[in-house]
């Protein structure tokens, strides 16, 4: 008679949940997103009475009572329906929340902190019985690989890498899979277009204290730099193997092929003397702590385009000289800052 008593309570609790479910799944389909708080409150208390209800306290005189009683309710059958951030779902499909994760963990079912708390003792059971568990990394990478996170989403979930104990073999592996799933949204910024940016795309990111000027342009494979201020570089390159882009880095990208098709002609050295300047500016300021293999190629790759900023315009830097150089009659002069001779 108690395991039928504890199958019979089974059946009741399952009704109920039943009907919450129904009730829930009605209401996301008529407003899309369940947009009610009252209405989810009010389904959420009604979850919330039924695990408060079905607990199996210790029985006196003899505890074996309370003890078959949960045993048949429990184990009736082995999908066990909880209320979820999503609705009802199994216990076996819904995790309790990691407080590292909830800036970006959105999609996953997860247990409203309500049920947690005021269902202490139904949920400390099922932790026991292993029919609902913590967030798992599998969990995690489900969630990267099934949307496209925001940009602060973003923000949260590399810090929560961050987080992790230090495991070379498991950092190798992880970053792989991490990096490969990862995708955020850049949002547009005045005249710059929105961006969806893989992380598997970036190699780069922006030192603040380096050569790089950190307002740019900057190439599609560096880590927007209001991503990146956030983060420690230590973060950047030990975790996700990146690298502070560097002055021969930044040259190539705005020299080939022209910033001007991609960014505009503002950002272009041989259509903006202003830029130009900057530029130029730029390389005299980091030129010392350069490797010549760099300096080299950024030699290269400058010789060839009219980026010299003079009274007569912008002409090729072996036409240029610095002022004071009186060798021959007019020659053309560098001219800093920029001012276009009428």
């Amino acid at each position: 008679m108690l395991h039928v008593g504890g199958f019979l309570s089974r059946i009741a609790y399952e009704t109920e949940l039943a009907t919450v479910k129904r009730l829930y799944d009605a209401a996301v389909k008529n407003s899309v997103n369940m947009a009610d708080p009252e209405l989810h409150k009010w389904l959420l208390n009604r979850c919330l009475h039924a695990m408060k209800f079905f607990i199996f306290r210790p029985s006196t005189p003899s505890p074996e009572v309370s003890n078959i009683l949960s045993l048949a309710f429990f184990g009736a059958s082995p999908h066990f329906n909880i209320y979820s951030s999503v609705g009802v779902r199994n216990a076996s499909d819904v995790r309790v929340m990691n407080p590292e994760m909830k800036g970006f963990i959105k999609q996953l079912p997860t247990l409203p902190e309500e049920i947690k708390t005021g269902a202490s003792e139904m949920i400390a059971v099922l932790q026991n019985k292993h029919m609902i568990r913590q967030i798992m990394l599998e969990d995690v990478m489900t969630e990267l690989r099934g949307r496209c996170l925001e940009e602060a989403e973003m923000v949260q979930c590399s810090k929560w890498r961050a987080s992790l104990p230090r495991q070379p073999n498991f950092d190798q592996q992880f970053r792989q899979q991490f990096l490969s799933a990862a995708v955020f949204r850049k949002p547009a910024e005045g005249d710059k277009a929105e961006r969806l940016i893989p992380l598997s795309t970036i190699r780069t990111y922006i030192n603040p204290g380096g050569l790089v000027p950190i307002d740019g342009p900057f190439p599609s494979h560096t880590l927007p730099f209001s991503l990146s201020k956030q983060l420690g570089q230590n973060v950047l390159a030990e975790l996700f193997g990146w690298s502070a882009l560097n002055l021969q880095e930044w040259v190539a990208f705005l020299t080939s092929p022209p910033p001007g098709e991609l960014l505009g002609p503002e950002h272009d050295p041989i259509a903006s003397p202003i830029f130009a300047e900057k530029l130029l500016m730029v390389l005299a300021k980091g030129w010392p702590n350069t490797s010549k293999a760099n300096q080299d190629d950024i030699e290269q790759r400058l010789s060839g385009i009219a980026c010299a900023p003079t009274q007569e315009g912008l002409i090729l830097p072996v036409n240029a000289y610095f002022p004071g150089a009186h060798i021959f009659p007019d020659p053309i002069f560098l001219q800093y800052p920029y001012q276009r001779t009428a």
